[in-house]
């Protein structure tokens, strides 16, 4: 389904019935399974020393939403769901948050960092233009964390951005390389669940799926 984006109506006559299947799916992420899962699985890595905290990059996605009924939010771009990530250097994925699409990233970030599946928080944070707030960027001192975004053209304060942490912003695009590998699996490029939470599912299995595959 994640592959193709197949409705449930459309699984091979070999499964149980497309009402059972929802039910078992709805089931597991009631449990937490998946996200139990990616946690454990980001936290073998880290224990190996195969995650890169030292530099990390985040930024979010637009969704379209066709039939969701919550976390939807009106755009420019229509309807639709703003999935937030955060990614190591090598680009394994280390935090997801889907939430309403009329909300500003920036109002979003630290909700992202909270759900991150590591022990501790990266030393640097990269991020673009819209990420540029004094008042975040010493929320995220006080967390240890160095943001790293270049100012907006529209910004009344002086210049605080120190070059040298700037000089890494060049590697943000490990973030976008995460987001383009996930919509590879056509399920996740349109919402047409009924539930936000349901459509969430497939996006953490993708994103385990990738996980794993980098190992």
């Amino acid at each position: 389904m994640m592959r193709t984006g197949a409705q449930w109506e459309a699984l091979p006559r070999c499964y149980p019935p497309k009402s059972t299947c929802y039910y078992w799916f709805r089931k597991l992420l009631a449990d937490g399974l998946f996200e139990l899962v990616f946690c454990a699985v980001v936290q073998v890595l880290e224990a190996a020393g195969k995650i890169a905290l030292e530099e990390c990059a985040v930024d979010a996605t637009f969704i379209r939403a066709r039939a969701t009924r919550d976390r939807k939010g009106k755009t420019k771009c229509g309807h639709g769901h703003k999935l937030m990530a955060i990614v190591d250097a090598n680009a394994k994925p280390l935090a997801l948050f889907l939430e309403s699409a009329s909300p500003h990233e920036l109002k979003l970030l630290q909700e992202t960092i909270h759900r991150l599946a590591t022990g501790e928080n990266p030393a640097f944070l990269l991020a673009d233009k819209a990420y540029d707030s004094d008042p975040m960027d010493e929320q995220l001192a006080k967390q240890g964390i160095t943001l790293v975004s270049p100012h907006r053209k529209n910004r009344t304060r002086p210049k605080t951005q120190d070059g040298r942490h700037l000089r890494r912003y060049k590697r943000r695009w490990k973030v976008e390389q995460f987001f383009a590998h996930l919509h590879n699996y056509r399920k996740i490029t349109n919402c047409y669940e009924k539930y936000a939470h349901v459509f969430f599912g497939f996006v953490q299995f993708a994103s385990l799926i990738l996980l794993i595959n980098k190992i």
